[in-house]
């Protein structure tokens, strides 16, 4: 009967745990072993798709398209945002104070626990975009004003001239220099 199937699928679950944690799923930090397993089937899927993919599939989540990065750093990317998608908002806010403490003040009230998590999940999509950018060479945590969003915007923009100084000539870059005074 019934009674007796839950713990056979609970069974066959366990005996998966090995393989989640081999392919990088932290169970223990997870709500469950549903929520294990179609984290490790996201996991799955993303490690299948090709660079190009992997970087649709990031800019989906607004981080800008033409970064560079390699497909490890995709991955690696994607594989943060899949994670937080499953945890609970208790793991979530400890990766918020492990990572960006200075935004625990930000918190305010939150009608509910989803809101809460995408609260949460916010803030920590917004410092993998700054960590991003300062992978490639974009110092975005030192532009802007603005708070996140002015960073996000000024690293853009330096992305954008740095961009275009690039694919100028030799002439061009020490017109373009000597135009700013410096």
């Amino acid at each position: 009967g019934p009674e007796r199937e839950e713990p056979v699928r609970l069974l066959i679950r366990s005996t998966w745990v090995p393989t989640w944690e081999a392919a990088g799923v932290p169970v223990a930090r997870l709500p469950g072993h549903k929520a294990a397993e179609a984290l490790f089937r996201e996991l799955s899927s993303l490690q299948a798709m090709s660079a190009g993919a992997l970087q649709a599939k990031l800019k989906g989540h607004d981080f800008p398209a033409d970064l560079g990065l390699g497909k490890r750093e995709l991955l690696e990317r994607l594989r943060e945002i899949a994670l937080w998608k499953h945890l609970s908002v208790t793991e979530l806010l400890k990766d918020c104070t492990e990572r960006i403490p200075e935004v625990l003040h930000d918190l305010g009230v939150c009608a509910n626990a989803e809101e809460r998590r995408h609260q949460l999940q916010g803030f920590l999509l917004d410092e993998a975009r700054l960590r991003t950018w300062e992978a490639v060479g974009v110092p975005a945590a030192r532009l802007g004003g603005a708070g996140v969003e002015g960073c996000l915007k000024a690293a853009d923009l330096v992305a954008r001239e740095l961009r275009s100084i690039e694919a100028m000539s030799l002439e061009a870059v020490q017109e373009w220099y000597d135009s700013t005074g410096l």
